[in-house]
């Protein structure tokens, strides 16, 4: 059953919570991150793995060091990214992948580090 309270549905699988309380912790860790974002100059509409435009209806909310490595979803290890370079990356840990990644990209063309 689901933590957050008594009577709430059955808990999502990997997850201590229900669908609609899952849903609505995920939209206000979104809004911390975006708060987050704003106040240190991150554009939430540039993917920071590749450094590329977000297609609306495409962002992910990528974990810098994947919860399965320990990570948190505190804002500061929160970051806007693509979904092709989310999944690519999955829970891997995240500078040697970031480093693969950043030397095909041509510094003249990055606009956002």
């Amino acid at each position: 059953m689901c933590q957050s309270a008594a009577g709430h549905g059955p808990a999502v699988a990997g997850n201590t919570y229900c669908r609609p309380c899952l849903d609505r912790r995920n939209a206000r860790n979104v809004r911390r991150a975006e708060r987050f974002w704003s106040a240190h100059g991150i554009d939430a509409w540039t993917c920071w793995i590749c450094c590329g435009p977000i297609a609306p209806g495409d962002r992910h909310i990528e974990h810098v060091v994947p919860r399965a490595r320990g990570g948190s979803d505190e804002p500061s290890n929160l970051r806007p990214s693509d979904s092709r370079c989310n999944l690519a990356k999955s829970d891997d840990d995240p500078w040697p992948y970031l480093a693969s990644v950043w030397d095909d990209i041509d510094p003249t063309e990055v606009n956002y580090l």
